[in-house]
């Protein structure tokens, strides 16, 4: 059984880093990390579509139906995407870590630290595909730490490299 901390932590790293990149600008946020690719402030909008996601869809279902689905991925992050205009990049810093906190605590009440292990079907699959694990609640909170992880990296290389 994995520690619920353990889950919560890995949530919270994604916090520490937004607050890190208070000093950008508005015009560093909006330059594509490479041709193609997507700015600074798109990538934040993009995650903090998923927590939105996450909090207002697929935690009530984990815990009514004990099963979640998903979105095809490009059109929800083309969604998220237009969201992108919306703010300015230190209003959606503040609103992605408002949001993350709200995840975290409700992730942290009692009805959902009961249920974090229990086993949930996701898009009708009960094991990952990749991993074969079953899914729960803590192991699909694991899944977006890592990609927290992954789109934090591209940003941070990214700045490193501007800083040459």
């Amino acid at each position: 059984m994995m520690d619920p901390n353990t889950v919560t932590d890995a949530l919270k790293r994604y916090n520490d880093f937004l607050e890190e990149l208070v000093f950008l600008d508005e015009k560093q946020s909006d330059l594509p990390l490479a041709k193609g690719k997507w700015s600074t402030k798109q990538i934040i909008s993009h995650m903090y579509g998923w927590d939105l996601y996450l909090l207002e869809t697929v935690l009530p279902a984990a815990l009514s139906i004990k099963a979640v689905s998903f979105p095809s991925h490009d059109e929800f992050n083309a969604r998220s995407l237009k969201n992108t205009e919306t703010f300015r990049f230190e209003k959606l810093i503040q609103q992605s870590i408002h949001l993350r906190d709200r995840l975290l605590s409700e992730l942290n009440t009692e009805k959902y630290l009961l249920i974090l292990e229990q086993p949930l079907t996701v898009n009708g699959i009960t094991h990952c595909p990749k991993t074969g694990t079953q899914y729960t609640l803590a192991y699909l909170m694991h899944e977006f730490a890592d990609h927290d992880y992954q789109h934090s990296n591209q940003i941070i290389n990214f700045i490193k490299i501007q800083a040459k």
